[in-house]
């Protein structure tokens, strides 16, 4: 699968899903007949063959866009491996053998950990699972898992334990799953003492040799059988970059008196940002929904953005501590900067997402070399809604989501705004990009449904 780098529009990546119907077997022999007092022999279910195909949609020429697409933050946002996680819904019966809707219990189908090329294609592995037919299935996906933390419920209970680990002993094929561990395995970001101070980025301190940007979703799917066509079914899903990004512009207007004085940048502050969060998307609703009418994921990712999502009762806000001023560059950052364009500053930083209590807003805070302090909201536009949203009347920035912070001193005042490059913020594609991306390879042939 290609997690390519992608343009973020959530970064959708699409996981194309090909159900390959298996028949019964027969024979020609009669049966034996049966024991007096034995129960007969409970029939083989009928299987299918699920191979998942991810690639991304949309990945058509962008030369009538007016502003292409960024390329991706160095390594940090590229994906080197794809965990595969089916579970079986299966429900009671009636006396006439056929489903209530129930579920009576629930069973590992399958688990498989696939490394991937740099943009995310799978390099040995067709992602094929012979799986039971005419069943729903719980598919949960995680690319780069290797820059998480294992549950803390799990931490507890068995000392340190990464998230490979974790997913392999809690996760065995044919076991009985914990679905609460996945629904509420949070992380989050690190901190260096008990204050309200963070310096580092989400996933940036993990043991894992190359951190990476993980990717997160789950779906629950039905594999029909009955609606084949030429003995394939197929599915489309889609994956979500597990945490907020934010980026800092300085807009040279109006710098001129502070760049006669020498006076200089010495920190910047984005304030609001919240502790923890979901691994997995939790609560999460889609512009254009989840799924379509039918139950099938919604494979139409055009203009589609996450409207409102939960997160962890003990998340906690915080604030993003970017230091100017070092032991090799003791003074600050200069703001001497010639030009009329906005230039970059500072970031790329990544967080959790987050969700402020009402009557809170998230500002961005600069200290000045001359000891004063600025402080603005973020202001946002109508453009912007999908950056920053409202939830509740409460402002909330999601996941996979790209901020790019303009900020502007002037007549010693400080303003800033949310700019939204193209679709980013807008369409779910995990690359947080917007500059023209190395096309994935042609998938297979799909026929229309």
């Amino acid at each position: 699968m290609t997690f390519q780098t992608i343009k973020y529009k959530t970064f959708a990546l699409l996981a194309g899903a090909v159900l390959v119907c298996g028949g019964c077997h027969h024979s020609d022999e009669p049966c034996p007949p049966e024991e007096p007092g034995k129960e007969p022999p409970v029939p083989a279910p009928e299987m299918v063959n699920l191979c998942l195909n991810v690639f991304f949609e949309g990945q058509k020429s962008r030369a009538d866009e007016p502003d292409g697409y960024e390329k991706p933050a160095g390594t940090f946002e590229n994906v080197s491996s794809l965990r595969v996680i089916i579970i079986r819904n299966i429900e009671q019966r009636d006396d006439d053998d056929n489903p209530t809707g129930i579920v009576e219990r629930r069973e590992v189908e399958a688990n498989r950990l696939v490394a991937t090329n740099d943009a995310g294609y799978p390099k040995h592995d067709n992602l094929e699972f012979e799986v039971v037919a005419d069943e729903t299935k719980l598919i949960y996906l995680i690319a780069n898992e290797s820059s998480l933390q294992a549950t803390q419920n799990i931490l507890e209970e068995d000392g340190e334990m990464n998230a490979k680990r974790f997913i392999n002993n809690y996760y065995e094929v044919g076991a009985e799953p914990d679905l609460d561990l996945l629904t509420n395995w949070t992380v989050s970001i690190p901190k260096e003492s008990d204050s309200e101070i963070i310096t580092k980025s989400l996933f940036s301190d993990s043991k894992a040799l190359i951190p990476m940007l993980p990717l997160t979703e789950f779906f629950n799917i039905k594999v029909d059988a009955k609606t084949a066509v030429d003995d394939t079914c197929y599915s489309n899903l889609f994956i979500t970059r597990a945490a907020a990004k934010a980026t800092f512009l300085l807009d040279p207007a109006g710098l001129e008196p502070y760049q006669e004085q020498d006076i200089r940048i010495t920190s910047i502050s984005l304030v609001g940002v919240c502790s923890e969060e979901y691994v997995f998307p939790n609560n999460t609703e889609y512009s254009l929904g989840k799924y379509q009418g039918d139950g099938k994921p919604n494979s139409s990712i055009d203009k589609t953005y996450i409207t409102t999502f939960a997160t962890p009762k003990a998340s906690e806000p915080l604030t993003y501590l970017l230091n100017f001023s070092t032991e090799e560059n003791p003074g600050g950052m200069s703001l001497d900067i010639a030009g009329t364009e906005p230039v970059d500053m500072a970031g790329p930083i990544y967080f959790p997402e987050s969700i402020l209590a009402k009557d809170q807003y998230y500002e961005v805070a600069m200290t000045l070399s001359n000891g004063i302090e600025l402080k603005s909201p973020l202001v946002t536009t109508e453009q912007n809604i999908a950056n920053i949203l409202n939830i509740n009347g409460c402002e909330a920035i999601a996941r996979n989501t790209h901020l790019k912070i303009v900020i502007k001193i002037s007549n010693k005042e400080l303003s800033c705004e949310v700019r939204v490059a193209p679709y980013v913020g807008i369409e779910l594609n995990p690359n947080f990009g917007w500059d023209e991306l190395i096309k994935p390879p042609k998938p297979r042939e799909q026929p229309n449904e």
